[in-house]
């Protein structure tokens, strides 16, 4: 790492922060990273055509109070699953890692594999181990493997010039289920809103997203999976491609304006910052736009036009604003910042 640096590395990673951290790391990984396509320590990673993933939490910070254990490991695993289909890839097998608090009963950890499985089951997938360990806190790790779907793997970057398009399943919808939660009122809004939890709890993978990079893939240049708030994923996009992305208006569904009416938040809070909606944003050529849309009208996948790039400016843009990158950060340790 050079000398000089080992002043800083005597600090918290609370105080050294999660950006500059992760860009330590990579000066660990860069030499010797086989992968020419994807870089290295992001969201996923690949040999070849094969495309990796990691990823995992605390239960202290992810297991909200509704979620039974079947559920918090169909999460994990769909968790790990929604960065390699945002690269075109097809889920293959995945592994899991659990620390287990003492007092843990043994139904509970066993409901949460039997989640990871059926999740990456009910995606083509299969689980093929993992391991258990003791922690005082709970934690929880899936790792997936995947093979190249498409005749490309998507990176995160895009360019100027292109339409910014989503799948739809559940911006909005995680957006109103977290708002709930941070302001205490998830009790009432689970009995109001069940579409929004439901489609939350146990989402579906778009993994048709797949199958339409592998009919248009000249259309589409780039995408990103959506689990850290669409503001957080769209300002990233940004900053790696040197662009701005303004947003249009978008129709919300009934039930984010009915919650935005009733509890007095507006609703681009509800669309941009929620968080852990595995929906997948895409960048496509503006002369294949209509393309794009009529195949995946004929998958039956849901898709909408969020907006569109300019390369005068770097950021996010909405109503001529500049919507603020708000989202999960692990430094500091509060889900948003």
């Amino acid at each position: 790492m050079g000398r000089g640096s080992g002043g800083d590395l005597l600090v918290s990673v609370a105080g050294f922060g999660e950006d500059r951290l992760i860009a330590l790391l990579n000066r660990i990984v860069e030499p010797q990273y086989p992968c020419k396509l994807l870089p290295f320590f992001v969201d996923a990673w690949c040999v070849d055509d094969i495309i990796v993933n990691i990823d995992g939490y605390s239960f202290k910070d992810s297991w909200l109070p509704w979620l039974s254990p079947y559920e918090y490991g169909w999460r994990a695993a769909i968790a790990s699953m929604s960065d390699v289909v945002a690269k075109a890839a097809k889920p293959l097998a995945a592994v899991v890692s659990l620390g287990v608090r003492p007092g843990d009963r043994v139904y509970d950890v066993v409901r949460i594999v039997e989640g990871v499985r059926d999740a990456l089951n009910a995606h083509g997938a299969w689980l093929l181990g993992g391991d258990v360990n003791r922690s005082e806190e709970g934690w929880i790790d899936v790792a997936t493997i995947a093979v190249k779907g498409a005749p490309k793997i998507l990176a995160q970057t895009v360019k100027p010039g292109t339409l910014i398009y989503a799948t739809s399943y559940r911006l909005w919808y995680a957006g109103l289920v977290l708002h709930s939660f941070y302001t205490g009122r998830w009790v009432e809004a689970k009995r109001l809103f069940p579409k929004a939890f439901e489609r939350f709890t146990r989402p579906i993978l778009p993994i048709k997203f797949v199958e339409l990079v592998r009919l248009t893939p000249s259309c589409i240049i780039g995408a990103s999976d959506v689990s850290d708030s669409l503001a957080r994923t769209l300002w990233n996009i940004a900053q790696k491609s040197k662009l701005a992305i303004k947003l249009f208006n978008i129709e919300a569904p009934p039930e984010a304006i009915e919650y935005s009416k009733q509890y007095g938040v507006e609703l681009p809070h509800l669309l941009l910052y929620g968080g852990e909606e595995y929906d997948i944003v895409f960048a496509v050529e503006k002369s294949c736009a209509r393309e794009v849309e009529e195949r995946a009208f004929e998958l039956e996948l849901e898709v909408v036009l969020l907006g569109e790039t300019v390369g005068d400016r770097v950021g996010v843009y909405i109503g001529g604003s500049l919507v603020e990158p708000r989202g999960w950060r692990h430094f500091p340790s509060t889900r948003h910042v």
